[in-house]
C-alpha cells in the first residue's frame, strides 16, 4: 500500500507507508496528550483563592485558578477543555502538513530521476503542494485529482494556523471561503469559535485521510490495477 513502483518488478520510486503510519501514530499520541490533561484538570480542578475578606460581614472574594491561569476574565473549563486542545491540534497539523510536502517532494525528485523527465520539481513555480501538485499534474499525468481541490482548503487552514491564529478572516476582515466551506464540510471535527476556528477530536485524523486519499490517487494512476484475463474473447 502507497508503493510507488510504476513498472513491475522495479524499486519503488517512492513509498509513503511508513510516515503515514508514523503520522496516525503521531495524531493518537496528541489526542492521548490531550484527554490525560482533560482528566488532569477535571481531577485536580483549580485552585481557590481568597483575594478580599470582610468576615464581620460573612463576605469572601475567592478566584480560580489552574496552571496560572485565573477565572477572573476567563472561563477555565473552555481554556482547558477547549482552547488549549484546539492549539495542540493546529500544532499538529503544522507538524503533519510539513512531513507530507516533504513526502511529496521526494516522490516528485525521484520520479523525475527514474524517467529522466524534461521537467524537473525545480523548473516549477510555487512550493510546497502547490508545487508538487503541478509537477504531478503536468509530468506524472494526474490532470483531474478529485481530492486536490480539498488538499487546498487544508493548506488555507494550515496558513492561518501558521500565521493568523487560525482565524477564517484576512486582514482585511474578509472571510477566507477555502475555511468557511471546510468548516460547513466538517462541523463534527472543527467547529467556529467568533473569528477563529477550534479543532476537536477527529480533526487531524479527518484531514490526513485526505492527504492519504490523494496519495492513492497518484498510485492508481502509475500503478493501474492489472485485469484479469478474460476467459472468453
Amino acid at each position: 500500500m502507497l508503493t510507488f513502483l510504476n513498472k513491475p518488478g522495479h524499486v519503488p520510486i517512492h513509498d509513503f507507508g511508513f510516515n503515514i503510519m508514523l503520522l496516525h501514530g503521531f495524531i493518537n499520541q496528541t489526542e492521548a496528550s490531550i484527554r490525560d490533561s482533560i482528566a488532569k484538570y477535571e481531577a485536580e480542578g483549580p485552585d481557590t483563592f481568597v483575594v478580599a475578606e470582610y468576615p464581620e460581614d460573612d463576605i469572601y472574594i475567592t478566584i480560580d485558578s489552574y496552571m496560572g491561569i485565573d477565572d477572573h476574565s476567563v472561563n477555565l473549563d473552555d481554556i482547558f477543555k477547549r482552547y488549549y486542545p484546539s492549539i495542540l491540534r493546529r500544532s499538529a497539523l503544522l507538524t503533519i502538513i510539513g512531513l507530507l510536502e516533504h513526502e511529496v517532494e521526494k516522490f516528485c525528485i525521484s520520479y523525475s530521476k527514474r524517467h529522466t523527465t524534461s521537467i524537473s520539481l525545480n523548473d516549477l513555480k510555487g512550493m510546497g503542494f502547490e508545487r508538487g501538485h503541478r509537477f504531478i499534474k503536468k509530468v506524472v499525468g494526474l490532470r483531474n485529482s478529485k481530492t486536490f481541490p480539498e488538499i487546498t482548503k487544508i493548506i488555507k487552514l494550515r496558513n492561518s494556523c501558521a500565521h493568523n491564529d487560525a482565524r477564517l478572516v484576512s486582514n482585511d476582515n474578509q472571510e477566507i471561503q477555502e475555511i468557511v466551506r471546510l468548516l460547513d464540510q466538517h462541523p463534527d471535527v472543527i467547529e467556529r469559535d467568533g473569528n477563529q476556528v477550534l479543532f476537536k477530536e477527529g480533526a487531524l485524523v479527518t484531514f490526513l485521510k485526505v492527504f492519504e486519499d490523494y496519495i492513492k490517487e497518484i498510485e492508481t494512476l502509475i500503478n493501474p490495477p492489472r485485469q484479469a484475463a478474460k476467459l472468453f474473447p
